[in-house]
């Protein structure tokens, strides 16, 4: 697992220590509402407090006795005369089969990157997120080119990979990286994607840190020093991001999905692989390539050549044709 940068660690600690703050806040309130509650409390708060019906009586009712069969001990569960399971073990086992695939769709989606917010190597995030890529170009993805020293990049991480986003849109990919090596160390793909779709390029010095919308191997959406996600100066250590206003920039970029990709179009290959392959056919096709036969060994011109000073059955060796001379 990647290490985290400063300001994500930091972030993290205090959203732990500001849980932790609540649940003794809410602990006391409860132990408070126990003792101040004695006999004068409504029936709904107490039985609330004891984990019963908040409405009506606290008394068990008798809603549930339509189940009540589901626990009997006579239900018969072997197989009927003819040889044939019960019409309902029937859809029990169906429907055990469709969660137990709903399970591995689920899994194989978030090991491709759907529905979780990753930490990923400046050098793959573009191509993970489909930019220059002619084939496995995911349909939605988010980029945030994170500064390691800045609280908005770090709230704004806790944010992605928190059960209000990626957990809930399960068809996108949630990347990050660090923006200053992404922009130095990419400049001709960064150049090429995020011109168009901001009007120029992105500065290392002034435009980090970065969120980036991309569908279909395309950016549709970029926001330099996530400007109007977050609450306050973006270099301020108390700065704090708007969840609502990064949700709704996100849906007006078209890049939240719900549903993961069908099974059937989930790419069993990934990107840095299919990197790895394209380098491979690269070097194929050079090895099959054909090469002018001037006789020299260890010789890998592919146009006619002579060489000066080398004599054999393919070339005279000399600079100027024998002739030649004797025309002179």
């Amino acid at each position: 697992m990647a290490a985290e940068y400063n300001a994500l660690i930091l972030a993290r600690e205090k959203s732990e220590a500001e849980s932790a703050a609540a649940l003794v806040s809410a602990a006391g309130g409860y132990a408070a509402l126990r003792r101040g509650g004695g006999g004068g409390a409504d029936d709904e708060t107490e039985c609330a407090v004891a984990g019963k019906s908040i409405v009506g009586d606290c008394d068990d009712d008798d809603s549930s006795d339509e189940f009540d069969y589901l626990l009997d001990d006579d239900v018969d569960m072997e197989e009927d005369g003819g040889g044939e399971l019960p019409s309902f073990r029937i859809y029990e086992e169906e429907r055990r089969l469709q969660l137990e695939f709903m399970a591995l769709h689920m899994e194989l989606a978030r090991q491709h990157g759907y529905g979780v917010h990753r930490q990923m190597h400046f050098a793959r995030v573009l191509y993970a997120a489909g930019l220059g890529m002619q084939s496995f170009k995911p349909y939605a993805a988010v980029i945030h080119l994170y500064d390691p020293e800045s609280m908005a990049s770090g709230r704004l991480d806790l944010l992605l990979e928190g059960e209000r986003i990626s957990d809930v849109y399960r068809g996108t990919k949630f990347m990050r990286a660090s923006g200053r090596s992404v922009l130095m160390l990419n400049k001709e793909l960064v150049s090429k994607s995020l011109r168009i779709s901001l009007g120029r390029e992105i500065k290392v010095d002034s435009d980090l840190p970065c969120l980036i919308a991309v569908r279909n191997g395309e950016v549709v959406a970029v926001c330099p020093r996530l400007n109007g996600l977050v609450y306050g100066d973006v270099e301020r250590s108390d700065v704090r991001v708007d969840g609502s206003a990064v949700e709704h920039w996100l849906d007006r970029a078209g890049v939240l999905v719900r549903n993961a990709p069908p099974y059937d179009e989930l790419c069993r290959i990934r990107p840095e692989e299919d990197a790895l392959y394209s380098t491979k056919m690269v070097v194929d096709q050079q090895d099959t390539e054909e090469f002018y036969d001037c006789g020299v060994s260890g010789c890998h011109k592919t146009f006619s050549h002579k060489h000066v000073g080398v004599s054999n059955e393919h070339q005279d060796g000399l600079m100027i044709a024998e002739e030649d001379i004797h025309g002179f």
